[in-house]
């Protein structure tokens, strides 16, 4: 989609509203959400009105949070912001549904793409085009398109404001490839990544020349480098399981199970698999890892680099998914709290609370702002693999809406299980989660066309 184009006749503010100058930047925390935990603020001075804000964050990304917060609430003084803290993405948007069950809604909440899809299809989130103008936005142009999409309806419809994104990248032991003398930037394809890992790996230089993460996902990215899709064009077809697909998927399953050179950590408690495949890579026991663009934030980079995935092969680009975190108003609020909520979106989206939640954690900053912001530029000189994840969302892909509920992505968990731990063929696998898939899609779109028919 164009922005600018599609965008043209909103009625938006040319620029970004100025945001409350920031402290200080916070230490470096990684926000993978880990084991679950909740947290809340305290109660409103009497004096305020109360906004309830819910994301999802372990304690260090909830330090940065809370620091942001306490910003905005000494650069005003008509909120109060109390915020609750959840240990993953799955629970918060659980806490969601039953809390508007209950009447207990936020008025604030960070969500994944699909789930604020949901809401918004529930007719629970506030057309942010439709603001009154003193609480705007800013220019829609400022923020990278590939997030700023993801809460952009058909339409035109801006149903949620992008907050953060995210994408995979490589971590690499520096040592092991210069020992091994492979030069990273000379990684263009999957195929090099491979023989990369072979070679560390029989030079004796780690017991494993490279770990996947568990899941799905970065085989999926190298589907999307691959041409793969995941639903044809008229969205009534699951296309997994093409020669696209089989072609990546079998792939890694030789790497893990035939020629071993490559392993991944899987099972264990809540983010368990994540830790220790990062530290296998910062130990030396493997030559690197595929992990989050926020595991910078707790990674040695003296130890360990970074690079942008590779493509699939020499003929194509790199189209890694790109995720955006989504700030979803509820139109459950009531009125004051409602404009508390829309000051609240504008200040986390404006440069100094973009620079410090991308220092603090890792993950990419939306706001293209920050890019002349002179803090941040002195901190890109320092730390200059920050920047990898900003310049591979240039080339990224969205995964795409999924009326089932999820019910695709299941498929491809366990499919990903039966290729990674137990070894099966690719193509087999597939060919079960596409039938699987299918009907789950079908069911969604005659449910779908049959409410559009009663009404």
């Amino acid at each position: 989609m164009d922005l600018g184009r599609s965008l043209a006749a909103l009625s938006l503010t040319a620029a970004l509203l100025a945001g409350c100058a920031g402290d200080a930047a916070v230490p470096p925390a990684r926000t993978e959400a880990g084991t679950p935990s909740r947290m809340e603020s305290g109660e409103a001075p009497e004096e305020r009105t109360e906004v309830s804000f819910w994301f999802a964050a372990n304690d260090t990304g909830a330090a940065v949070m809370r620091d942001i917060v306490e910003g905005f609430e000494r650069g005003q003084d008509q909120w109060h912001v109390r915020t609750k803290v959840f240990g993953s993405y799955t629970e918060i948007y659980s806490a969601v549904q039953a809390a508007v069950a209950t009447g207990t809604a936020p008025d604030v909440v960070v969500l994944e793409r699909d789930t604020s899809l949901e809401l918004d299809a529930k007719g629970l989130t506030v057309d942010l085009t439709q603001i009154p103008r003193e609480y705007a936005v800013g220019d829609p142009e400022r923020f990278l398109s590939v997030y700023f999409d993801q809460g952009l309806s058909e339409g035109g419809r801006i149903f949620a404001m992008p907050f953060y994104g995210t994408t995979q990248v490589l971590y690499y032991n520096k040592a092991a490839f210069a020992a091994a003398g492979i030069d990273p930037e000379g990684i263009a394809t999957w195929e090099d990544l491979a023989d990369a890992a072979s070679r560390i790996q029989d030079a004796g230089i780690c017991r494993y020349g490279w770990e996947p993460m568990w899941g799905y996902e970065n085989m999926l990215d190298a589907v999307f480098s691959n041409g793969g899709t995941v639903f044809s064009e008229d969205g009534r077809t699951v296309t997994i399981g093409t020669d696209e697909w089989v072609e990546v998927w079998e792939a890694f399953r030789r790497w893990i199970h035939e020629d071993r050179i490559m392993r991944i950590h899987s099972g264990g408690y809540g983010w368990e698999y994540w830790t220790y495949t990062m530290e296998d890579a910062l130990d030396g026991t493997a030559g690197g890892y595929t992990g989050s663009s926020g595991d910078q934030a707790d990674v040695d980079l003296e130890t360990v680099g970074m690079l942008e995935q590779p493509a699939w092969d020499g003929e194509g680009q790199a189209l890694p998914e790109a995720k955006a975190l989504l700030l979803n108003v509820l139109t459950t609020s009531g009125e004051e709290e409602r404009m508390g909520a829309f000051a609240l979106v504008r200040y986390l989206i404006d440069v100094p609370a973009q620079v410090r939640w991308t220092v603090g954690t890792g993950y990419i900053a939306v706001n293209q702002g920050v890019l002349e912001d002179e803090g941040y530029q002195a901190y890109l000189e320092g730390h200059p693999y920050a920047g990898i994840p900003l310049a591979q969302s240039a080339h990224a892909s969205v995964y795409p809406y999924d009326p089932t509920g999820g019910a695709v992505r299941e498929a491809l968990v366990r499919a990903a299980d039966r290729v990674q731990i137990e070894g099966l063929p690719a193509g087999e696998v597939l060919e079960d989660a596409r039938r699987t898939a299918q009907k789950a899609l079908d069911a969604a779109l005659t449910a779908q066309e049959d409410g559009e028919a009663a009404r």
